[in-house]
């Protein structure tokens, strides 16, 4: 008796364990990779005015936070979340002409979703 008692606390165990592992490869498979909009910055020129929104999608929940975690903007150039948006603005009149490099980074906040989160490498090209 005390045998199949424990054969079925095992069978019942294994089920849950198959259950959860079930659910977490659909949600892990299901969940759409963050869009990030433009593709590409567009180029700017010293001394001019540059304006750029950079939006997210495909995204379960909010944006949680925006990061850049390599590279720099441009001198003159700023990086500002747009409020009640999944997006941001950099915006500002460049300073220095060349080629930057950065890495954008964003979370989203995760409920019923596990927390997406995506990166996208852009260059700020800026001519003299």
């Amino acid at each position: 008796m005390q045998i199949a008692r424990k054969q079925n606390r095992w069978v019942i165990a294994g089920a849950a364990l198959l259950i959860l592992l079930i659910t977490i490869s659909c949600q892990l498979l299901n969940t759409p990779a963050l869009r990030f909009a433009p593709d590409a910055m567009p180029r700017g020129r010293v001394g001019v005015f540059y304006y750029v929104i950079i939006k997210i999608a495909n995204n379960q929940t909010p944006a949680g936070e925006f990061t850049i975690s390599q590279g720099n903007l441009p001198k003159g150039l700023m990086f500002q979340r747009l409020a009640g948006q999944d997006a941001v603005l950099i915006s500002g009149t460049p300073q220095e002409s060349g080629a930057f490099h950065f890495v954008l980074n964003v979370w989203c906040y995760g409920t019923s979703h596990s927390g997406q989160t995506g990166t996208k490498d852009y260059v700020i090209p800026i001519n003299p």
